[in-house]
Formats: C-alpha cells, structure tokens, sequence
C-alpha cells in the first residue's frame, strides 16, 4: 500500500474579452520557475505542486498532471482527477470533450493495446448531481433519480469496446449535463459531473488443477474525471431558479471544503469526517480517503481577487491530504460472492422459463401462435 498525498495544480485561464474591454486587472500571476501563485491584493504567495499560466496549452496540463495516472490505472489502481473554482474560471473546458478525459482516453487505449497476455474489458458510467439529485447522463430519459447507496447506484453502466464507444457516451452525456444562463456567463454548468471507466483485467494462463480450473490474477480498476459546477456569490443569480441552483452547488461544496479540511489533519476520527452531508462528497470518499491516486486541478479566474484567493487558500490544505492507493486484486471473497449471483440469475431465469413452458401448454392452439411471438 502506497501513501502519497494529493497532487495540487493550479490553472489561470487569460483575461476574456469582456474583461478586457471593461478593464479588469489581473489579480493573480504565477511565480517565474517556481510552482507558485502570487497574488497581488492583499499580497500572498501560495505554493502548489504545478502551476500553469494563461499561455500554457491543454496538452501541457494533461501531460503534466493527468498522463502520469493513466499507466496507474492499468496496473489495477484507482485514480481520480477533479476540477474545481469559479464559475466560468475553465474547469469545463479543462475536463471535458476537448480537454482531459479524452486525452485519458487515448492513452488508456494505447496502452491497453502495447499489453501482452492480458485480456480486459471496459464499462463506463456517467452522471450528474444537480440540485442535490442524482441523474443518469447516458440514459435518455434521465429525469429519474437514482438512489444512492453504499454497495450499488442505479445508475446505466455501459459496457465499452473501441475508444469510438467511449468518445461517444462522452459526448452523449456531456450534451445532457444541465447548463444555464447566469450573470456570469452564458451557458454555466448547474451540476457536477462524474465520468467513470472502469477496467477489468485477466493476466496469466488458466491453470488446471485437481479442484478444477484456477484462472490468472484478476484486477479491477477505475478512472474517475469530475467536474464540480463553480461556486458563486448568492447575488449573482438572475432568478429564483438560478438561486436555487446556486444555493445546493455552494452547501455541496461547502460540505467538501469541510471534507477536505479534516482530512487535512493528522489523526483526525474518521468518524467525524461530514462525508454524508452531501452526495457529492459520499461520491468523492474513496478519491480522498480511501483507495486512489488523486489529483486535483484548481481553475482561477485572473480578474477576481476575492474569488481567486479563496480557491488558492482551499486547494493549498488538500495537499496535506494523504490517500492510500494499491492494486485491486480480486479475492477469493469476491469471486464467489460473483459466481453466486450469476447462479442466482441463471436459476431466475429457469424459473421464468418454466413458468412461460407451462402457461404456453395450457393455452389454446390460437393463443400459443400470439405467445410464441411475444416471447
């Protein structure tokens, strides 16, 4: 078992043209050659783990901070990168459909595609929380709620075979996130996002033994890309919607900052530790303190001081946050807990099946023909 803390990056993204033609200053600057952010008013200079200014590319931000995860998830660890900040400081466009994940996804594959002697399937899941609801991004009637629960959600798991497959629910379920017009900016995303592939790995040859065939060592991973909808002030929103919207984003994320802060003490009972008080941090418990290589990618909003040294302030205390990572090998336990499901269903289904033989003898000859169609 592996102890590493958390790994923190900080992104400025340039002044946008509004900003500009109304004159806004830039508040904050990256330290030159030092992974630090300086701050102009009042002046304050926090350290980070990396550090990148306005004119550094997409590519520079995964290849610094996300490229070095991909080879730890296919060797059976979990890992997990989230962006965090300001409404419209970038965290969107850091992560999704032009960012991060489908950068992740192309090395996920390439490397999948060098490994010899192992076979390996792929699942994805993909869902929102807005307003403090649970909803299936890749299921197109996603106004159900699902439940949330300890040991399994009910949420669409969708089985993946090309890099296409998953370029797709990407792209799907990014179309369905909830999004809205704020005072801020136009099109603000009004929920956080969790976008999950999950890796299920066989390597070795099966061996056979007296007791019957044994298989190779089993391991299973997952790769989890959050995007959390920006904090904001309550009276930045234009209608009561908005203010609505506003008010469960900021409570989640308040509850994850009170997460992160306990976490960031030594010895702290875990106990204590408010995971429960919101779905969003009961989503995050393995990524902060359980098993997983986390990396979390603050976005700053260069013309927004108050903002901006909040944001700095909370993102400096995760570094003090230490996950423990290992490989998930799967046990003996888990296998058997498998193959009894699997026998379950498979003697669910000789019971419907008989059920269906007897009803199709005791109906008349005219009625059998319409069931033979309907099943």
């Amino acid at each position: 078992m592996e102890e590493v803390s958390m790994r923190v990056a900080v992104r400025i993204r340039p002044l946008c043209r509004g900003e500009i033609l109304e004159d806004e200053e830039v508040c904050v600057q990256i330290v030159d050659g030092q992974h630090q952010v300086k701050v102009n008013t009042p002046e304050e200079v926090i350290n980070f783990d990396h550090a990148f200014g306005p004119n550094l590319t997409q590519k520079d931000v995964f290849d610094t901070c996300v490229h070095p995860l991909v080879p730890r998830f296919i060797e059976g660890c979990n890992t997990t990168v989230f962006t965090y900040g300001q409404t419209g400081s970038g965290k969107t466009y850091t992560m999704g459909t032009l960012g991060i994940i489908p950068r992740a996804i192309d090395d996920i594959f390439n490397l999948l595609n060098e490994k010899k002697g192992i076979k390996y399937s792929l699942a994805t899941y993909y869902i929102e929380i807005y307003n403090e609801e649970l909803r299936d991004l890749l299921e197109k009637k996603n106004d159900m709620n699902i439940i949330l629960r300890d040991d399994k959600w009910g949420n669409t798991e969708c089985a993946v075979n090309t890099k296409k497959d998953l370029l797709h629910f990407l792209e799907e379920g990014s179309t369905r996130r909830r999004v809205g017009n704020t005072l801020l900016r136009k099109r603000s995303s009004r929920s956080h996002t969790i976008f999950t592939i999950f890796l299920r790995q066989q390597r070795g040859h099966s061996q056979k033994t007296k007791d019957g065939i044994v298989k190779g060592e089993e391991i299973i991973s997952k790769f989890t890309f959050i995007d959390l909808a920006g904090h904001e002030r309550m009276g930045r929103s234009e209608n009561k919607m908005r203010f609505n919207e506003s008010i469960n984003i900021n409570k989640s994320l308040s509850t994850l900052a009170q997460v992160i802060s306990s976490l960031a003490i030594p010895n702290t009972d875990k106990a204590h530790i408010p995971f429960r008080n919101s779905k969003l941090t009961r989503i995050l418990k393995d990524s902060l303190e359980g098993n997983a290589k986390t990396v979390m990618i603050v976005c700053i909003n260069p013309a927004s001081t108050l903002d901006t040294l909040t944001s700095l302030k909370y993102a400096n205390q995760a570094r003090d946050i230490k996950p423990k990572t290992m490989v998930n090998h799967v046990n003996e336990q888990y296998k058997q807990e498998l193959r009894d499901r699997k026998k379950a269903v498979k003697q669910h289904l000789q019971e419907r099946k008989h059920v269906s033989t007897s009803l199709q003898r005791s109906l008349p000859d005219k009625l059998q023909t319409i069931f033979f169609k309907l099943f």
